[in-house]
């Protein structure tokens, strides 16, 4: 169970990195199809 935890515990932390990684590519794919 603690274990379970610890994973989990992983995950949650990851998820706002994740998160902000992936606005940051749709940022910057925006850019780059408005200058084409």
């Amino acid at each position: 169970m603690v274990v379970y935890c610890i994973v989990n515990l992983d995950e949650i932390v990851k998820i706002p990195a994740v998160y902000l990684h992936y606005k940051k590519y749709i940022w910057v794919r925006n850019i780059t199809r408005e200058e084409d």
